[in-house]
Formats: C-alpha cells, structure tokens, sequence
C-alpha cells in the first residue's frame, strides 16, 4: 500500500517500482493487475509452488487486527534482486523505501539496496514495521542502519528499540539516538520519524 500511496502522489504512471514475490495463482495476478492498474511498475518474483500472501483485517471503531498468510512473500530470493532486469532498476531509481517485515525474509537483499543507495547518494529509508523486527531481527535492523537515510515507525516500534538497545523509554530520546547512529553517506544526516 506504501508504493500505491506514492504512485498515487506523484501522478506519474510508472514513477514507481515495486519488486517483490507471489504466488502462480488467482491472488498474485489480482495484485499485479492492481498494482498496474494504479500506475506501478511491478517486478515480482513468481514461486510456483507457495500460494501468494493474503492478509484479513478486522476493524472494529478506531481498532485494527491483522491476520496474515504471508505465502510467497515469504519466498523473495537474492536472486531475483541480481538479474539483471532489477539491477537496472536499481541503477534507475533515486528512493528506496523497505517495510521492515522483508528483513524476516532476504535481509541480504535489503543490504544490498542500502549499500547502492549510500554508495551511490540515493536515498534509502525503513520502516521498523512492528515490534518483532527491533525485537527479534535487530541484528538485520542494526546491518542497515549505516546506510539508512530515514527511519520510520510508530511509538510502539520505536518503545520496542528503545527497550531492545536498553535507551530507555522516552520517544524523543529514542529517535534522536537514531537519527546519531554512525552513518557511511554523509552527505545528509539520518531523520528518524515517530509516528
């Protein structure tokens, strides 16, 4: 939804690219038509024997539960990325943006891009997705961190760091412990975003 949400933004087919992994079933072309249909440029990894990733929602006033099968996108191999089709994307593009959930898959991956960006000036973002990343992918978390630009997460994300790399609980102290992290590209300074 974060790759729609920009497409949507910038009001330019094709502006955007979002590569990553399905199934060879109903729910992955439902998803790479939609996808189309919003003006993404999709680049998926297809595993033909893993079902594409589904997710149910239960909403009730202001309260959300998820429910996920994640399937293929559980699938997503380095291989893939080192094609030389998604290579040239990568060389292509400006801005890449990582839902924190991918490091529970092919954080070697997510290196590889962060490493392009800041050796190559583009910015590189990550969003800590959920608790469990910080807490239990934090090592993935701590490789990227050198070559990310901006950090984003909720307060209960960012609570889970803070606890995790024994900073404390005050938010305000959490991001800017963040944002000082050693960083390889200097050209910017990190901005660490609470929400």
């Amino acid at each position: 939804n974060s790759i729609r949400a920009c497409q949507y933004m910038l009001q330019s087919p094709g502006a955007t690219t979002f590569v990553g992994s399905i199934g060879n079933d109903h729910f992955g072309q439902l998803l790479t038509k939609s996808a189309i249909a919003d003006g993404v440029d999709v680049h998926y990894h297809v595993d033909y024997e893993t079902v594409t990733g589904t997710c149910a929602v239960c909403i009730v006033a202001s309260e959300r539960s998820l429910c996920a099968n994640l399937g293929a996108a559980n699938k997503y191999k380095l291989d893939h990325l080192m094609h030389p089709e998604q290579q040239k994307l990568i060389e292509q593009a400006r801005y890449f943006y990582m839902a924190g959930f991918f490091l529970t898959v092919c954080p070697e991956a997510a290196l590889s891009i962060a490493k392009h960006a800041a050796d190559t000036n583009k910015v590189y973002s990550v969003n800590l997705a959920a608790p469990f990343i910080v807490e239990f992918f934090g090592q993935h978390l701590d490789a990227l961190m050198p070559y990310t630009d901006f950090v984003f997460g909720n307060e209960h994300e960012y609570e889970a760091l803070g606890k995790v790399k024994g900073w404390g609980s005050d938010l305000e102290e959490i991001a800017r412990k963040v944002a000082l992290l050693p960083k390889t590209n200097g050209s910017r300074p990190r901005t660490a975003v609470v929400t």
